[in-house]
């Protein structure tokens, strides 16, 4: 595993190359970074810039939306594979808990680890399930407008932004209801994150374009330019750093503070 760190889009140190398709990046409560992946195989956890590599059991071919429940050291991810919500210990390297999504289709389902709170669409229905047991806290008929693909949700549970084709639709996670619709994308998107003041929301296309938004009106607030063809992103849980992962290396990126707070 390979690093650039960047401050503001400049390079700083130079490490390292990463041969990927996906990352997470998230913070335990040593405060270190971590980027965590793989799509295929067991998941690993490589500390950042230590490069210490964590392979956890159990966490299955196609594990996701991996992040660390705060003030803890219990990493939280849906293997899609095998429908289910897990559950590590990362500091005994063991899985703690693990439970069914329970869907007749296919789901789209995203995590939200400050209400430790699962979200699932499927079967024309909206679910909110509790993130370490799987208990039912809400549910609603929900029909998903035809060609929905990625879902990501507001840290205070109340908005949810839904990717379809080129578009993205913020919902009110609390009744279904249409809030704001966003376009701007040549390409499919591919990946959704709001940042965690809920009033931003990154969303990169499958032509590599990422796109900031502002949540509150749906306006665009900027894009990121890169020289490198986009694969994927990861924000930090403080907004300060953004990892960007290219197509033989992951850059992680320093913010400035006005956009650490925007």
């Amino acid at each position: 595993m390979n690093w650039h760190s960047t401050r503001n889009g400049e390079l700083l140190t130079s490490a390292a190359m990463l041969n990927t398709d996906c990352l997470d990046m998230v913070g335990d409560t040593a405060g270190r970074w971590i980027v965590a992946r793989e799509s295929v195989g067991p998941l690993k956890l490589w500390t950042y810039p230590h490069n210490a590599a964590v392979v956890l059991p159990d966490s299955g071919t196609f594990c996701e939306q991996q992040t660390f429940i705060p003030d803890s050291p219990l990493l939280v991810g849906i293997d899609f594979d095998r429908r289910e919500v897990k559950c590590w210990d990362v500091e005994l390297c063991q899985l703690k808990s693990s439970w069914k999504l329970d869907t007749r289709g296919e789901p789209i389902a995203v995590i939200n680890p400050l209400t430790q709170v699962v979200h699932i669409l499927a079967d024309n229905q909206y679910r909110r399930c509790d993130l370490l047991t799987g208990a039912e806290r809400l549910r609603y008929p929900l029909t998903l407008p035809p060609g929905v693909s990625r879902a990501a949700i507001s840290p205070d549970d109340q908005c949810l932004a839904l990717a379809r084709g080129r578009q993205i639709d913020l919902v009110n996670a609390e009744t279904g209801q249409l809030r704001v619709s966003i376009a701007g994308y040549q390409g499919k998107i591919s990946q959704l994150e709001f940042d965690s003041s809920g009033n931003t929301l990154l969303a990169l296309d499958d032509k590599g374009v990422l796109k900031f938004w502002q949540v509150s009106h749906g306006s665009e607030l900027f894009t990121w330019n890169s020289a490198k063809f986009i694969y994927g992103f990861s924000l930090s849980p403080d907004n300060h750093w953004l990892a960007i992962l290219y197509d033989t290396e992951t850059a992680i990126l320093e913010l400035a503070p006005t956009l650490e707070h925007e």
